[in-house]
Formats: structure tokens, C-alpha cells, sequence
């Protein structure tokens, strides 16, 4: 994601539902939102972005178009790559962890799925 690389601190917490970012990583996350999202508006994200209310990264879900499960509808959602330094290391060691859609996506309402995250300054 471009611009992802100026951001340097970051703490990752697996035991919440939301993560937490600045307002500066926000941004960049939207951004790729909005640029994968209209790369391939058929297929991919596969339903209508609604960025409206700050801090809600949201896209509508029709049951009616996947009523087996939203495996389908995740899929057609980016997997978002953050390239993540190790701790104090002086080695400049470095692991790439991957956010997967259905882990990042959550059943705000029945037609409804926001990106788990909220903006902490």
C-alpha cells in the first residue's frame, strides 16, 4: 500500500476485534480501498463501499447473492500485506503479515461488513 512504508511504530494486539491506527495509516488503508476497489468494480469488492461516517471503512452485503456463506463475497476483498519490523532488532529483520478479509471484515448489520478497525491517535 503506498505510503504504508512512512509509517515506522505500530503494536499488534490478536485478542481484540478492532485494531487501532493513526489517522496517517487510516488514510493509506482507504486509499487502497477505494483504488482496489474501482481497479476491477466487478468483481472486486463485491458490494457498494460506503465511507461516509469517520472512522467506518464499510461495504454492503446482499444474503440474497451469497446464501451459502460470505466466503465468495471475502474473497473478492484485497488481502492487506503489512511488511513489519521485529522489535528492537538491529538486524533490520523483518516479516510480512497478512490480513486476510475474513479476518478484517465484520457483520456490522444482516446487509453490512466494515473493516475492524478505528483511528487512535
Amino acid at each position: 500500500m503506498g505510503g504504508s512504508e512512512k509509517i515506522k511504530v505500530g503494536f499488534i494486539d490478536s485478542g481484540t476485534t478492532f485494531t487501532y491506527i493513526n489517522s496517517a495509516l487510516y488514510k493509506v488503508i482507504q486509499s487502497h480501498f477505494e483504488w482496489f476497489c474501482s481497479v476491477d468494480a466487478e468483481n472486486h469488492c463485491k458490494g457498494r463501499m460506503d465511507f461516509n461516517r469517520r472512522g467506518y471503512l464499510c461495504f454492503n452485503y446482499d444474503v440474497d447473492e451469497f446464501p451459502d456463506s460470505p466466503i465468495e463475497y471475502f474473497k473478492s476483498f484485497p488481502i492487506l500485506r503489512f511488511l513489519v519490523s521485529v522489535d528492537g532488532s538491529n538486524t533490520g529483520e523483518t516479516f510480512n503479515l497478512d490480513w486476510y478479509p475474513s479476518e478484517y471484515l465484520y457483520r456490522e448489520r444482516d446487509n453490512r461488513y466494515c473493516v475492524a478497525l478505528d483511528i487512535s491517535e
